[in-house]
């Protein structure tokens, strides 16, 4: 958890709760459960982003440690979650660029079906890294001679961390550029369409900006979009060298240079004094309005998802959430976003990971609806968590494909080792939505809570109903059925369950049914 000194304008905020669940939305038709792992090496697998092609195959990139040194790892997935052998060796593609450590943080598709990476290579020097791929994931080259192109922005330690494809094919690169001993800058490159600088842009085709005024101050590019009129929107992470941090905001012209009609000289920092700061993901809606997602930080609680709007120009836009504000406690835990996208009608889609009752973390997709509030429509109050393995799982990235199911891409990390992981959704919920208001069901609760082998489940029902309990596991399938449709009369009823004697300790869902509606109660297993 960063350690930020801040006072939470209880005013500017929205909150919102959206309960844990353990409702899976995953898609059997994706090797069988819904979810895929792929070893690489026996050491370290991570995937940092996913991206979808024309035909709805899945490209993850990111790195696997070979040999004691870290290279560019793609994989690609058919529709049935297999790898798919006509790419690369048996799905698989590795590129060691001939540095110590090389890595790919983003990816993205070209209208050729071209696949291209931006990332990280280190030598003597980190630099961004751009490397270009044929559809069968053979290095393309017609760029940079290689197909490799490696990039210095700044002196020593230039990291890439995002990358966007323009409509005319050019290609930005944005991260963070070391320009002085002990301060970072947002860096951004821009590439023609053979590899080479665009010198239209920036300096030499590469730029950077600062953001505050002392030398310590710091800043990370975490992430950019682009409007409909080609401008370019920064944001990631800024913290002083003495002071409290901010939201970072840059927005460029088409050749690079900072648009004067944002912010103050084209930059902006805001959300200063509250307990969230980070600009952790990007996307730009459909009328250039921006979404961001951070996430909140209070040193006395646990971190809560964050989801904001700015308009056009920057400013926070009052029509969603809260002064442009949503606060979401996921889990009841610390909850981290990693990657937002935006659907077709507009909802608003964000991945990340949160600890699931134990000390470990697993992988959830939240959506919200066009003015913030969570969509009761999707999985259980608005999300879905997913568990890749036994160890602690992280998801880095998401993505649609052409028929609307929802892939999530990270790593299932088991301790020592660590693997490629994906999951997918089918976006409509199978399950019924557990309702806000309440009929004839009321007053459920089950105690003790954490339990160990037994509980009393206690609820209320204002008249006669048949009523199912069940117990939902972490696959998202009914683990046991305690009450199977059976009539009860009005009333407070005490109900004694004994857990099945084989359940893991974890998160679970106890869900009372009746004929109108579902209530779930979050339970521990210790």
């Amino acid at each position: 958890m960063r350690t930020i000194k801040s006072f939470l304008i209880s005013a500017f905020l929205g909150y919102a709760s959206l309960g844990y669940s353990q409702y899976e939305m995953l898609d059997s038709t994706f090797n069988d459960d819904g979810m895929v792992t792929t070893v690489i090496d026996v050491n370290a697998d991570y995937i940092f982003s996913i991206a979808i092609q024309a035909d709805d195959k899945t490209v993850a990139a990111g790195m696997a440690m070979i040999s004691g040194a870290n290279q560019v790892a793609l994989t690609r997935y058919k529709l049935d979650g297999s790898l798919d052998s006509t790419f690369g060796t048996n799905g698989i593609v590795l590129v060691n660029v001939g540095g110590l450590s090389d890595a790919a943080s983003s990816v993205a598709i070209q209208s050729d079906g071209k696949i291209v990476i931006g990332g990280s290579t280190y030598n003597t020097t980190l630099d961004f890294l751009a490397i270009r791929f044929l559809t069968d994931g053979t290095l393309d080259t017609t760029f940079s001679g290689d197909g490799i192109a490696i990039i210095p922005i700044g002196s020593t330690n230039d990291v890439c961390r995002d990358i966007l494809i323009q409509s005319d094919g050019k290609i930005i690169l944005s991260g963070k550029s070391q320009v002085s001993s002990g301060s970072n800058a947002f860096g951004l490159a821009r590439l023609n369409t053979d590899g080479s600088l665009d010198t239209n842009f920036g300096t030499g085709g590469v730029l950077t900006t600062i953001f505050g005024t002392n030398s310590g101050d710091y800043s990370d590019c975490l992430g950019i979009g682009l409007q409909s009129n080609g401008k370019i929107v920064a944001t990631g992470e800024f913290g002083q060298f003495s002071g409290p941090g901010a939201m970072p905001f840059a927005r460029y012209n088409t050749d690079g240079s900072l648009d004067n009609t944002f912010g103050s000289g084209g930059q902006m920092l805001i959300f200063q004094d509250t307990t969230f700061s980070d600009g952790l993901g990007i996307t730009i809606q459909s009328d250039d309005k921006i979404i961001i997602i951070s996430e909140d930080s209070q040193m006395s609680q646990d971190n809560d998802l964050v989801v904001a709007r700015l308009d056009q120009d920057g400013n926070p836009d009052n029509t969603f959430g809260n002064n442009g504000v949503v606060i979401s406690d996921l889990f009841g835990a610390d909850d981290y976003g990693s990657s937002v996208i935006m659907q077709p009608d507009g909802k608003i889609l964000v991945s990340g990971y949160a600890f699931n009752g134990t000390s470990l973390m697993d992988p959830f997709v939240a959506r919200f609806n066009t003015n913030g509030t969570s969509d009761l429509t999707f999985g259980t109050s608005g999300a879905v968590f997913s568990d890749f393995g036994t160890g602690g799982n992280t998801s880095s990235s998401l993505a649609l494909q052409s028929d609307g199911k929802i892939v999530i891409g990270g790593c299932e990390n088991a301790g020592a080792t660590a693997d490629f992981a994906l999951a997918r959704y089918i976006p409509q919920s199978t399950t019924t939505h557990i309702t806000e208001s309440i009929n004839s069901l009321a007053s459920v609760s089950v105690y003790p809570n954490p339990a160990s082998s037994y509980l009393t489940l206690s609820f209320t029902l204002t008249k006669t109903e048949i009523v199912s309990v069940e117990l939902y596991g972490n696959d998202g399938r009914i683990i046991k059925t305690f009450i199977d449709s059976q009539s009860i009369s009005s009333g407070t009823q005490l109900i004694n369950i004994n857990l099945p004697g084989e359940l893991s300790t974890g998160i679970y869902h106890l869900v009372v049914s009746t004929s109108s509606e579902k209530i779930s109660t979050r339970i521990l297993k210790n």
